[in-house]
């Protein structure tokens, strides 16, 4: 455990200081300051409770040079509530057995003299300066310092190899003409000089001076061992480069060892190294404790914590920082005999005086160490803390500081503006001490706070500051139960619990499975009412004594749309055959339902186009009369029923016999019947069931008008099957035609060589034909049932298998066996799947329509319900993405009004338990709306399952689709009945969304006086929105960037604390009004309506898009790029209120290469805007686009119509012009999933290849816990400077992405980041399908 760690577990609450015996700090001369360790202690001074032990371990009890050491002493005590025990002399007669104080040697050095050099180099370095800029002369000369020092500490030699890495490393490429003439002037100095002497300055030698010493001591010693030496140096670059010189000269293998990279961007990182990762360090400490190095040079990294026993020497090459260093690097010589050697020169003879000083001064003191203060708490600010009831948690001003600070870098922004909190000086009660009054950033939850009190020093008077701050934002519900400020991913969403109950009662349903993915589910699948209820029980039959139940019969029309353009097509076709028309004539059904059908629940007539879309057939549902049927007579009903799905659909397709006759609702109960004039026909029924009707049933004799052909309409009213002995599958054919002009030993038409029917019978089949004299069958076979509604080629465009000629067999009788099932019953009954699966979906629908409540009509509810893998002529995916974007409105609007002080941020986390997948699936599990979605997935008449189990039949459906069904409802009552009757249908699913007309958040209109707008808005709004704002100030917000934080106008209005200009709130605080936000909220809000307003629009400008091509079209329409323009075009930019430099440069970049959206504009224009990210707009321009019309919104008491109203002159020129389904360019990536889709293939993948950096580069930004940001300019030209510094230093990784298509690789994409790489994948695979034939690379083509 670290010590951040437990410091965290204490202040929460979950670790006490009673539970632990024993608290043991290693090098405990750290308890100070802020250190986590003088943290931990600070709360065991606090702690009332029985408390610790405590032991510090540390070699060094001081930390600072200039410490006074009786003071520092003294306060490490106070801080460790312990006294400092030495080893008394016994004790230090027993640790000399096992330790060793080394010997030191002194050796001095002489300053080396290159004036001549540097004088060159000076006047390089000021040529390249006139080049540059203010900031790259910084730069440069943070260059030129680097370098100076290591010709005058290593030498030129170690120069020349630096600049050799300097030419190696990215980022300095500008550089490099000034680094090569550097070298090229070295090589000219060397040639005059001798480089044995002046080649390395004297230190250099002194250590190598050193390193033979040692060496030669270490071989007069009694016990011989190799050499294991430290060299500590102060620099990166030194430790880099004196491995190098020892290991050549000194004939010793070396190493080096320097920590991690620092987290700042400044010329020290450009130059160095990025430094070792922590694998590293290991392998090189390794190394060195295994005698495979002889000599390590290191900086401070290795001072502290570094166990070697065998180390023998520690050489000081530069002086120590304080006397924690000397002591903590004097400890490294561990071996017996060690040496400590000091290399010193001239200049750093005072410090090294300092240094032995304070060295002794310690020894003195420890022997008589101060008494311990009798304090518990050494510091005021340790008495005030604040504790949270629940949790324990404590807060106090020290903690403050690390809080408010964290919960600033949580708020949201952007590139141009960093939020951090401004501390304003104000002197003290009656002019003593210090306060100070905290201005947070624009889009915090509080906006000022003042404190009160003084106090006698500026430090503490930041932390009272900082402890008041967070007390009002812990009245604003910013902070959590622990005293830590809330994020994204910590806030607590109201939904939460509610989620949290109907996992755990679907858990329980047996209803109801999720399968382990968690994206997929099984339920138990449910029918409509009307097709799964029990029939009514009727009277007893008086003749057989049977019970009776009622059903009622319905005639299922299936008609051609046009019948004579219907039966020429598809007797030419070859479809039907010579008599199969009159069959078709023949074949009627009729559905029998337990139930009668409520007029509210009517099926509507519909077409059908098993075929052909240009041919479908017209299927209607019409009332007979009531039905009673007996048992027996329902149970041949069933037996009929049986025979005709599992003859007609086969074995696998059929399902499996169900044997449970329980006859729940959860089973289909109606029946398809045969009818014949108009009544069930019970004649072909027992023909079917029993070979011959009985005698109680009458058949009906057919018209005279068709008696002349009964004899040829029976022939070929049969289906024959044949199997061959080669095969165990039957395979069954529709007689054409009687062929009496051909026998048994008759040729067979067009087969070569010539063979007879009796021959190849023999030949084939090893069967003799015994009837040579028998005519020939023309047959065709049977096609399959067709349970869809559309054939779709593998081609793409739907195609009439019927245009295809059918066919033609010729079959000999003899070997030909007759089918039970007549063949009128094989022409409609393969029609029958597809009819009754949308029948049964109707009625499903019905149910669920029923349950909501709410005016819809039928096909838009059926609409809803059905996915595109339903193959219907409509889907919800055109309702789905509108009801997702209304949905997005809603709940915006929901959360904002509620979450008043939430930041952009927590308000799209708080969103997200509206809008995610996850979210509205369990919403619709709870009402039990997705037992309601039918399954398309395979079809199964009543009677059968889907697989042999005894187990119940399950559904399965992912989780995307019952939350796309749930946006499709959204969008279907949004249509039917407006946002009033979208917002009821959301209510009833269990959102808590208040009508728009009852919801009041005009408080800055209702509440203050009227605004005055700077003539710019004014203009504004008046020329360009054509709008008055009733709260004008919600214009003024809507243009405010975060930067303005910084703007002196707006500091002053919230010192002033006028009650013109601040609002005070029921809980005391005190929030400024005029400028209450940035725009953030605003543009959460207007990104949600935009988005919506866009879909509206096309969604109604197209009513025949497909759903794909319409949601490319809306984000063409509302990315950031085409905002970014129209905002530009419209002059949005001249009233945005901001403070920010890199926003004005990267404007002005942005502005000189906008494309022109006018309506003369080019497609390649809008192409390159939508899909070129070389210039990217600033994000402002967009942002502030959709702020606009969220503040209109608002403004307007939440009406979107109004919204549009003003909006949509801004929006329609493009929307009109380059937003169409001709001018839009289409997405590389969805043109080639979409033209792979055509081909019916899944198969394609984008793969981004991840290569490992050889240089973590890494930004980040802490804070320490006393530094605090004055009201200055410095952070800003900080800020510039180190984003100016990490663009020179950073070179932007390129990505890559592999585009595959049935795992074979395309094409590979390179781009800047993700999204444009897998354009330019898409791009160049586009280009390789279309130089080639798309089956070479898809199977399924």
């Amino acid at each position: 455990m670290t010590a951040e760690i437990l410091i965290y577990l204490l202040q929460v609450s979950l670790v006490k200081l009673d539970e632990i015996s024993l608290l043991v700090f290693d090098e405990c001369h750290h308890t100070t300051k802020d250190h986590a360790y003088n943290r931990i202690m600070r709360e065991y001074h606090q702690y009332t409770a029985e408390r610790p032990k405590i032991l510090g371990l540390t070699a060094s009890p001081i930390k600072e040079i200039n410490k006074i050491v009786e003071k520092g002493i003294q306060l490490l005590q106070n801080n460790l509530d312990s006294i400092i025990i030495q080893p008394s002399s016994e004790t230090q007669k027993e640790l000399e057995r096992f330790t060793s104080k080394p010997k030191e040697l002194f050796l001095k050095y002489q300053n080396n003299n290159y004036d001549d050099l540097m004088e060159k180099m000076e006047q390089m370095f000021g040529q390249k300066k006139e080049e540059l800029s203010n900031e790259g002369q910084k730069f440069l000369d943070q260059i030129k310092n680097k370098l100076a020092y290591i010709l005058t500490s290593l030498g030129p030699v170690l120069l020349k190899v630096e600049l050799e890495r300097f030419l190696q490393r990215e980022g300095l490429e500008p550089l490099f003409d000034l680094f090569e003439e550097l070298k090229k002037e070295l090589s000219e100095w060397s040639k005059s000089n001798t480089p044995e002497k002046t080649g390395h300055t004297d230190k250099v030698h002194q250590l190598l001076s050193a390193l033979k010493q040692i060496s030669e001591l270490q071989a007069q010693a009694i016990k011989k061992k190799p050499l294991s030496c430290i060299v500590f140096v102060e620099r990166r670059q030194t430790a880099i480069l004196l491995p190098q010189i020892i290991q050549r000269e000194g004939g010793l293998r070396s190493g080096t060892l320097i920590g991690g990279s620092s987290a700042y961007y400044s010329a020290s990182n450009i130059l160095d190294d990025d430094g070792d990762s922590s694998k590293k360090r290991e392998d090189v400490l390794k190394e060195f404790r295994d005698g495979k190095i002889d000599v390590l040079v290191s900086t401070s990294v290795a001072e502290e914590g570094l166990d070697i026993p065998q180390c023998m020497a520690v050489i000081r090459f530069d002086l120590p920082r304080n006397p924690v260093a000397l002591i903590q690097s004097r400890g490294r010589a561990r071996c017996t005999d060690s040496y400590f050697c000091w290399i010193i020169g001239e200049a750093d003879y005072v410090q090294f005086m300092k240094l032995r000083e304070q060295d002794s001064d310690i020894t003195v003191h420890l022997e008589c160490p101060p008494p311990l203060d009798d304090v518990a708490v050494l510091n005021q600010l340790d008495e005030i803390s604040c504790t949270h009831p629940r949790t324990g948690a404590k807060l106090n001003p020290r903690t403050s500081v690390q809080r408010l600070y964290k919960y600033c870098s949580q708020l949201p922004h952007d590139n141009f503006q960093v939020p951090l909190p401004i501390f304003v000086e104000k002197s003290g009660v009656n002019g003593e001490g210090f306060r100070y009054q905290v201005i947070l950033p624009m889009n915090a939850a509080v906006q000022c706070v003042q404190v009160e009190c003084s106090a006698s020093s500026k430090r503490v008077a930041k932390a009272l500051a900082c402890y008041k701050t967070c007390l009002a934002l812990i009245n604003a519900n910013m902070f959590d139960e622990y005293y830590f400020p809330i994020s994204m991913a910590t806030l607590p969403l109201e939904l939460d619990s509610r989620f949290a109950e109907i996992e755990k009662e679907l858990s329980l349903r047996d209803s109801y499975r999720m399968e382990e993915n968690k994206m997929r589910f099984s339920c138990i699948p449910r029918y409509a009412e009307i097709l799964s209820a029990r029939p009514v029980e009727a009277a007893v039959h008086p003749s057989s004594l049977e019970r009776e139940e009622k059903w009622y019969s319905y005639l299922l029309s299936i008609e051609p749309k046009d019948e004579p353009n219907w039966l020429r097509h598809y007797s030419r076709c070859h479809l039907l055959g010579r008599h199969e028309q009159n069959l078709l004539k023949k074949a009627r059904y009729s559905l029998l339902t337990p139930r009668p059908i409520e007029k509210e629940s009517e099926l509507p007539p519909f077409l059908f186009s098993p075929c052909c879309p240009e041919n479908p057939y017209r299927v209607a549902l019409k009332f007979v009369k009531e039905q009673p049927l007996k048992e027996s007579t329902l149970t041949i009903a069933r037996k009929f029923q049986d025979i005709l799905f599992s003859t007609v659909m086969g074995p696998k397709r059929v399902g499996v016999k169900d044997r449970n006759d329980d006859n729940s609702s959860s089973k289909k109960q109606y029946l398809v019947l045969p009818t014949f004039d108009g009544r069930i026909d019970w004649n072909s029924i027992y023909k079917l069931v029993f070979g011959n009707p009985p005698n109680d049933v009458q058949i009906k004799d057919v018209d005279d008008e068709e008696e002349e052909e009964e004899e040829d309409i029976m022939i070929y009213n049969k289906v024959v099957s044949f199997q061959s002995i080669t095969s165990p599958k039957k395979t069954f054919y529709h007689i054409l035609r009687v062929r009496t002009d051909l026998t048994a030993d008759s040729l067979i038409p067009s087969i070569d060589p010539p063979i007879t029917f009796s021959q190849y019978s023999l030949k084939k089949y090893n069967v003799q034909l015994k009837k040579k004299n028998q005519p020939i069958l023309e047959v065709t076979p049977v096609t399959k049932p067709k349970d869809f509604w559309q054939i779709l080629s593998s081609s793409g465009p739907c195609v009439c298998p019927s245009m295809v000629k059918r066919r033609v067999i010729h079959l000999v009788p003899e070997l030909c066996e007759e089918d039970r099932v007549p063949a009128h019953f094989w022409v409609m009954g393969r029609f029958l799947p597809g009819i009754l699966r949308r029948v049964e979906a109707h009625f499903l629908a019905m149910d669920l329509r029923k349950k909501i409540g709410l005016p819809i009509s039928k096909g838009r509810m059926l609409e809803c319900l059905t996915p595109s893998s339903a193959l219907f002529p409509f889907s919800y995916e055109r309702l789905e993405t509108l009801g997702d974007a209304f949905l997005k409105v809603a709940s915006s609007v929901h959360v904002f009004v509620k979450d008043k002080y939430f930041d952009e941020g927590l308000l799209t986390t708080a969103r997200t338990q509206f809008i995610s997948n996850r979210s509205l699936f369990l919403l619709a599990a709870e009402k039990d709306l997705f037992s309601h979605i039918p399954s398309f997935i395979e079809w199964h008449p009543p009677g059968y399952l889907s697989k042999p189990s005894t187990d119940n039949p399950r559904n399965s459906f992912s989780i995307k689709l019952v939350a796309d069904t749930v946006e499709a409802l959204i969008g279907a009552h949004l249509l039917e009945g407006g946002s009033d009757q979208a917002l009821k249908f959301m209510r009833w699913l269990g959102f808590d969304f208040r009508n728009w007309k009852d919801l009041d958040y005009l408080e800055y209109s209702n509440q203050n006086p009227v605004m005055n707008l700077p003539n710019d808005l004014a203009h504004f709004s008046r020329d360009v929105l054509k709008y008055r704002f009733r709260s004008p100030r919600l214009l003024a917000e809507a243009f405010t960037h975060l930067s303005w934080h910084w703007s002196p106008d707006y500091i002053q209005r919230l010192l002033k604390n006028d009650s013109s200009n601040m609002n005070v709130k029921a809980d005391g605080r005190r929030i400024d009004v005029s400028e209450k936000h940035c725009y953030q909220r605003l543009e959460f809000l207007g990104d949600a309506v935009i988005d919506y307003l866009i879909t509206d629009y096309l969604f109604k400008k197209y009513p025949d898009l497909p759903p794909g091509r319409l949601t490319e079209l809306k984000k063409v329409s509302v990315s950031n790029q085409t905002l970014s323009c129209l905002a530009l075009a419209h002059r949005f930019d001249i009233c945005i209120r901001q403070l920010s430099s890199v926003y004005i440069s990267s404007f002005e970049e942005f502005k000189k290469v906008m494309p022109d959206l006018g309506p003369g504009a080019t497609g390649a224009a809008v192409k390159d805007l939508i899909f070129n990210d070389s210039v990217i707009g600033p994000k402002i321009l967009a942002d502030v686009f959709e702020a606009v019309a969220g503040a209109i919104f608002v403004d307007s008491g939440w009406d979107l119509n109004v919204v549009w109203k003003h909006y949509g002159p801004l929006l329609l020129p493009f929307l009109s012009t380059h937003a169409t389904p001709d001018t839009a360019p289409v997405h590389p990536v969805t043109k080639l999933i979409e033209y792979c889709q055509s081909y019916a293939c899944d198969q394609i993948k984008f793969r981004q290849i991840k290569e490992k950096p050889k240089k973590e580069e890494k930004v980040t930004k802490e804070t320490e816990g006393d530094d605090f940001m004055e009201m200055d300019e410095g952070y800003r030209k900080r800020e510039e400077k180190g984003k100016k510094l990490a663009r020179l230093s950073v070179k932007k990784k390129e990505k890559k992405v592999e585009v595959f298509i049935h795992e074979v690789l395309v094409a590979t994409g390179i781009g800047d980041n993700k999204a444009s790489a897998k354009m330019n994948g898409a791009t160049r695979a586009w280009s390789v399908i279309s130089a080639s034939n798309f089956k070479t690379f898809c199977k399924c083509a």
